[in-house]
């Protein structure tokens, strides 16, 4: 019987500090996700755009990442 009340008194314990900080997070969780989004878009950049550089493919590759871009954000616009 000790048990369950050691364990409902525990876990309230390690809980409520645990939604304390998510509270507290939730105003910076734009900026976080805006960081997390541009890193991807450095990885993703960084490791294509030279491969295809050194195929000779410069242009359609270039537009082919402005035309994906533009679709990305059309897409987030309107189903956003």
């Amino acid at each position: 019987m000790t048990a369950r009340f050691t364990s409902v008194k525990r876990s309230t314990v390690t809980s409520s500090p645990i939604s304390a900080a998510s509270l507290a997070a939730a105003p910076l969780m734009p900026v976080t996700l805006g960081f997390a989004a541009g890193a991807m878009l450095f990885v993703i950049s960084d490791e294509n755009i030279p491969e295809t550089h050194r195929r000779g493919l410069e242009t359609p590759a270039t537009f082919a990442l402005m035309g994906g871009f533009a679709v990305m954000m059309f897409l987030d616009s309107t189903l956003g």
